[in-house]
């Protein structure tokens, strides 16, 4: 009987301890969330709905079609722990509009500016990284027209 009781007080005790630990969790969460959640959006505002323009890294390229990798924009607060941003793949076609740059600050012109060159898409290659703009909206299009491609160097 009497190590009835005591098993049976240990389960209830370690039952209010589990129940405690999560309903605190669950109510200093949004405590947290409500009271800090306006400081984290001015430290580390939202991306905007409509985003036209990204960096990447070229994938791959087919035809007129870059297959460029870019940071997820839902996943843009920093990781504490270290660990890499979420990356989504958008497919980028270059039309005979699309201009393409090469900035190079390594060479600069006699005013100090960079040098601005004219490349083709022939001359960009897999694990480049590129800035593109486009009129389509990159948050929520997975196939995009790009305007300027600019292929930065430093």
């Amino acid at each position: 009987m009497k190590k009835t009781t005591i098993l049976l007080v240990l389960i209830v005790i370690f039952g209010m301890g589990l129940l405690g630990f999560f309903a605190g969790k669950k109510l200093g969460g949004e405590k947290v969330e409500g009271e800090l959640g306006a400081l984290i959006d001015k430290v580390y505002p939202k991306p905007p709905e409509v985003i036209s323009s990204a960096g990447g890294i070229i994938k791959g390229i087919y035809g007129a079609t870059i297959t460029l990798e870019i940071i997820d924009p839902d996943d843009y607060l920093p990781h504490t722990d270290g660990s890499a941003h979420k990356k989504m793949t958008k497919f980028v076609t270059v039309g005979s509009e699309t201009e393409i740059l090469k900035i190079d600050y390594t060479n600069p012109q006699t005013d100090g500016s960079p040098t601005t060159t004219k490349l083709e898409i022939s001359d960009l290659c897999e694990g480049e990284q590129i800035a593109i703009q486009t009129k389509n909206n990159l948050r929520t299009d997975k196939k995009v027209v790009a305007e300027e491609i600019k292929l930065i160097e430093y």
